[in-house]
């Protein structure tokens, strides 16, 4: 038999057992570890400069991160869906360049609808692309997506659609680390 203390200092004891279970489970969890970093990093930089906590800098931020923000849209679906991209960055991209040289070799100007329609074309072509791999050849999702990666991001970068580069290497070549001898290896 116990006696009525032993009983109520048990109960009262559980509570404070089970909140403290419950602030060593959350304070484990890495969300909250990253919570209170960026806590700590708002205020040691609104200490440093007090214009920080402006409206003007929310904005500023807030702008900053659409394309960021777009981006961790269109990949959440693909996460809720079950699978993985890691090449929609390299999508998004190369339609950017084929993009913006289509219109600007077609004439169409500042034409952002048809830039707009254009990419989505290409940004639907290269997706497909992607599932042809993943739903018909049964492959698996990350291993095609870090294919098609590489891929478009060769094609982007010295592809037709890729940006300009020989402005860049022509100043690499004339530069003193391009030209520095270098003592031959033994």
């Amino acid at each position: 038999m116990t006696s009525p203390t032993s009983s109520a200092v048990g109960q009262s004891s559980t509570p404070a057992t089970h909140s403290a279970g419950r602030w060593q489970k959350l304070f484990s969890r890495n969300e909250t570890l990253v919570a209170l970093i960026i806590i700590a990093y708002c205020a040691l930089t609104s200490w440093r400069n007090p214009a920080f906590f402006s409206l003007g800098t929310l904005f500023d931020l807030l702008r900053g991160s659409i394309v960021m923000g777009m981006f961790a849209m269109g990949v959440l679906l693909v996460l809720i869906s079950g699978g993985i991209d890691v090449s929609f960055t390299a999508i998004a991209v190369f339609s950017l360049y084929a993009s913006t040289k289509i219109v600007v070799a077609a004439g169409w100007g500042d034409s952002f609808i048809a830039a707009f329609l254009i990419a989505c074309v290409i940004g639907l072509g290269l997706g497909l692309f992607n599932a042809l791999f993943i739903a018909l050849l049964k492959l698996p999702t990350l291993i095609v997506t870090l294919g098609t990666l590489r891929c478009f991001t060769s094609v982007s970068l010295s592809g037709p659609f890729g940006p300009a580069r020989a402005p860049f290497m022509t100043r690499f070549r004339r530069s003193r680390c391009a030209t520095k001898r270098r003592a031959p290896l033994t």
